[in-house]
């Protein structure tokens, strides 16, 4: 779902550093040999995939006891443990529009973004298809997320816009930028339990094409994921237009 990537320069990528934040790519830039870029994409492959899957099937798995408060915790908390487990591994992105945003950042190469996006929809899908075996077929919804009555693809698109920038800048201000220290994993977890408290009802606030990817694949919703996918994506794009911002104040 989410992640730790986000712009550095200078003398920031040591304070990135020490939070863990960015952690992956300051290995990268510190070792280029062929056979330790090997090393490195296998450690996102190993670290994002089963994070990304673990994220869907325990926050989709909350919807039979606590409804939307269960769902928004289970998926909040669950970000935060991997943050804190993974984080010093890839990031913990578990989230293409985090990975997006910290690519479109210079955190990350283009290159490695590929990487990351192909553990991140394989592990939706495997989260997916965990939900599916267990549940015993697809009549549940296995938490797919699908827009509301009454609210249109575009309203859709905006929503999930608005609230992944929120998600995305807290990533960029307490992660990236340091400003939450050790605490930035339970900011963010909290920020994403807020986010799917508010938007839940009305879009299933996913804030992550891969959350989005995984149950749509048996639950026959492909057609309604672009907008998962846009708008997370135009999210992750403006929150770090605005990071640029306040990073020059």
């Amino acid at each position: 779902m989410v992640g730790l990537g986000g712009p550095v320069a200078g003398a920031a990528q040591e304070n990135v550093a020490a939070h863990g934040a960015l952690a992956c790519r300051l290995h990268f830039l510190q070792h280029q040999d062929a056979g330790t870029c090997s090393h490195h994409r296998v450690a996102i492959l190993l670290s994002q995939n089963p994070a990304t899957w673990r994220s869907r099937a325990f926050g989709a798995g909350a919807l039979g006891v606590g409804g939307l408060v269960g769902v928004a915790f289970a998926h909040g908390l669950t970000v935060m443990a991997f943050i804190y487990a993974y984080g010093n591994i890839s990031g913990t992105h578990i989230n293409p529009a985090v990975t997006f945003g910290a690519a479109l950042a210079g955190a990350l190469s283009w290159g490695e973004a590929v990487y990351y996006w192909i553990a991140q929809f394989i592990g939706g899908a495997i989260g997916g298809a965990l939900l599916y075996f267990v549940l015993g077929s697809a009549s549940s919804g296995l938490g797919a997320t699908v827009l509301a009555s009454g609210v249109t693809p575009l309203q859709g698109v905006v929503l999930e816009a608005i609230l992944t920038f929120l998600l995305v800048n807290s990533v960029l201000q307490a992660a990236v930028r340091g400003k939450a220290g050790d605490f930035a994993g339970l900011a963010i977890g909290l920020t994403l339990t807020l986010a799917i408290l508010m938007g839940g009802p009305l879009t299933g606030a996913s804030l992550n094409p891969a959350r989005t990817f995984g149950p749509a694949l048996f639950t026959g919703t492909l057609n309604q994921f672009w907008i998962y996918l846009i708008g997370p994506f135009a999210g992750a794009a403006v929150a770090v237009g605005v990071d640029r911002l306040l990073g020059k104040e």
